[in-house]
């Protein structure tokens, strides 16, 4: 009689939905928690992705943020330097031209003053000698003798006067043509066209002209030199 097989397992080992040894019931609750710990795993790595992906994005900001402020401030500052710089240039430019301006003006006025002065002076000395060529003739007679000196190399000279002159002052510069040093040709000559108490030593080449107007500017060239 053939014999029958029997499994080791008893039946009090084998579920409802699962074979000898395996519970499907287990297996599909330890799945589910699984699954669950998967997508709470994934929630919280995409959680944590979303949190890592705004502070990328916030320190971003404040850094772009920042290096804007920064890029800002450069700009703002190069441009005020630029405009400081500009406006210091056009007022020193101002300045420079006003300082010219100033210093051309002070220069023309310095030079005005300076002849002002001139023409004061010569004109208060014209003033004074001609009242002492009026009460003292020697004045005469030494710029005579001054020219005199002046023209000794001459052969011959004239010593030429106004008429006046030599009515008054004849004998004295006769005396002066006598003198040591002058040429033997020498002579007094009168001379309307020339200024009262003038005196004009003419000779061979030249002239010398002691008149009181063009001693009075002789000296104005000299100051004004």
């Amino acid at each position: 009689m053939a014999s029958i097989l029997k499994s080791n397992t008893t039946e009090g080992s084998v579920g409802p939905s699962g074979v000898a040894g395996f519970n499907l019931d287990d297996f599909a609750s330890s799945s589910r928690r699984l699954l669950e710990q998967a997508q709470e795993q994934a929630q919280q790595i995409l959680a944590d992705a979303r949190q890592q992906a705004q502070e990328i994005t916030k320190k971003a900001h404040r850094e772009g943020l920042a290096a804007g402020m920064a890029e800002a401030r450069k700009t703002v500052d190069q441009d005020v330097a630029q405009q400081v710089q500009t406006q210091v240039q056009e007022r020193l430019g101002v300045l420079e031209q006003t300082a010219r301006e100033l210093s051309e003006s002070q220069a023309e006025w310095l030079q005005s003053f300076a002849q002002t002065l001139t023409d004061l002076g010569l004109g208060i000395a014209e003033k004074i000698i001609k009242q002492r060529l009026q009460n003292d003739p020697q004045i005469v007679l030494d710029w005579t003798e001054q020219a005199l000196r002046h023209a000794r190399s001459a052969r011959s000279l004239v010593v030429a006067v106004h008429p006046e002159t030599l009515v008054q002052l004849g004998q004295p510069l006769e005396a002066l043509l006598q003198a040591s040093g002058v040429p033997e040709d020498a002579r007094l000559e009168p001379d309307e066209s020339l200024e009262p108490h003038g005196v004009v030593v003419r000779q061979l080449g030249g002239s010398i002209d002691a008149q009181l107007s063009s001693q009075l500017e002789n000296l104005q060239r000299m100051l004004q030199a």
